[in-house]
């Protein structure tokens, strides 16, 4: 199982991509975990909210992607699936990209997330790492990103 952080496209830069580079200070727009059968779990706004996908689904330009290894057992990672799956009604968290991480305020949608929240609760959730007094809503994919090098994920290709 690895996690994927995107830079925004600056020759095609979608909005949420953009707002959350912009509101974090950095490069990373968005994050993904890939599961070892191929699965693909985050939040995003142009499919309206939490899914579950194929990496077949997609289309990666490769210099925009960075991947690291996410350090889990078996049944971590089936925690990890399943946090995601108990999740797919939820919409995007246009709440908590505002409210929690531009503005601080303590806002959270309770049928909502955005990619990097979903991407952390998830592995706190199934004990992959801690929150470290965080919630998730007060996370960019940039926040994610340091979180992950400074634990010391191992940076891999392309899953």
């Amino acid at each position: 199982m690895t996690i994927g952080f995107e830079t925004f496209d600056i020759n095609h830069p979608d909005a949420s991509s953009l707002l959350m580079s912009l509101a974090s200070s950095g490069i990373w727009g968005h994050c993904e975990i890939h599961f070892s059968d191929g699965a693909v779990g985050t939040a995003g706004d142009k499919r309206r909210g939490v899914m579950l996908i194929s990496d077949k689904d997609k289309v990666y330009k490769p210099e925009n992607w960075q991947y690291f290894q996410i350090p889990a057992k078996a049944e971590q990672e089936a925690k990890v699936r399943k946090y995601f799956v108990d999740r797919l009604d939820e919409k995007y968290n246009w709440t908590g990209i505002f409210g929690g991480m531009i503005a601080g305020f303590n806002l959270t949608n309770s049928n909502g997330q955005f990619c990097s929240e979903i991407c952390f609760n998830a592995m706190v959730q199934a004990g992959i790492i801690q929150s470290y007094g965080l919630k998730g809503f007060q996370l960019s994919p940039s926040h994610l990103f340091e979180i992950v090098t400074r634990l010391g994920f191992k940076k891999v290709e392309k899953v």
